[in-house]
């Protein structure tokens, strides 16, 4: 199975400068794509010259609902 990506007019990406923007650390981030449960993105290669491109909208729309599950975590306790 394939995904299709519209590329026009989006902003892509790299791991590092998606980390920066979420506050977490680069390898934080890699654990969370490898064990998909990350944002959606874009995989080319395997192994360590893997590189995991994310679209910045998919990005913000994971992390809003990351934030949003660990706010109501902590109000429940």
């Amino acid at each position: 199975m394939s995904t299709e990506y519209d590329i026009t007019n989006e902003t892509f990406l790299l791991t590092d400068e998606a980390a920066e923007i979420i506050r977490v650390k680069p390898n934080t981030l890699r654990g969370w794509l490898r064990q998909g449960t990350g944002p959606r993105h874009i995989q080319a290669g395997t192994g360590h010259r893997c590189i995991r491109l994310i679209r910045k909208s998919d990005l913000m729309a994971w992390n809003e609902t990351r934030r949003s599950e660990r706010r109501l975590a902590t109000a429940g306790h």
